[in-house]
């Protein structure tokens, strides 16, 4: 069988094999603008080592530890960091940005956040449903000497292989609707938490 995780409430996803789980083991994650945090508590839930999630937002950050606590997924941290800001990045083996690109400011602080994470050895994965500010992002890595084409797949393969150096270091990916319904399938509501921020955890 096959875990999907959903790496942002638009449905990006990554596919993850439950015989992945041990390869996981050592794995540390970043992941950047969580939000709801969904993607860390899918990373979480699969096996990996530790997992950073951060946003600028204070109160969806205890929504996140809220729904980690009543998950007992162990694996997860929270902390606040601004992408816009001057904070240096946590050093992790993957960095995950999701549905992230609001505006054309972020977008180009998120391009120069894949700078810095690629410039102390992170992998690097951003999931864009096809904002008209991908465009921004893909300029000012174009300024910067680096091309990020997203792909249009169904699923972008393993994480745990990607995770591991398969393939590009800084993988871009489009996710289409259809897979954003095939997602909301594959994940369920949590009712512990709070109606006012619903997380998910992947359907067992």
């Amino acid at each position: 069988r096959h875990a999907y995780l959903a790496l942002s409430d638009s449905g990006s996803m990554l596919e993850v094999d439950e015989r992945d789980s041990d390869s996981l083991a050592d794995i540390t994650v970043l992941e950047v603008g969580a939000g709801t945090g969904l993607c860390s508590l899918a990373l979480a839930a699969s096996g990996c080592k530790s997992v950073l999630a951060t946003d600028v937002d204070n109160t969806t950050l205890r929504l996140m530890k809220h729904a980690a606590k009543t998950q007992q997924l162990t694996a997860i941290r929270t902390s606040h960091l601004d992408l816009m800001g001057t904070q240096a990045l946590p050093r992790r083996d993957v960095l995950i940005a999701a549905d992230v690109m609001y505006s054309a400011p972020l977008a180009r602080s998120l391009a120069r956040r894949c700078v810095e994470a690629l410039g102390l050895g992170m992998r690097v994965v951003i999931v864009d449903p096809g904002r008209p500010t991908r465009r921004d992002f893909q300029d000012e890595l174009a300024m910067l000497q680096i091309n990020c084409e997203f792909q249009e797949t169904r699923h972008a393969g393993s994480f745990a292989a990607w995770a591991r150096g398969s393939g590009t270091a800084l993988l871009g990916l489009h996710v289409p609707m259809a897979d954003v319904v095939e997602c909301r399938r594959r994940v369920v509501r949590h009712d512990a938490v709070p109606d006012s921020a619903k997380n998910f955890r992947i359907e067992a």
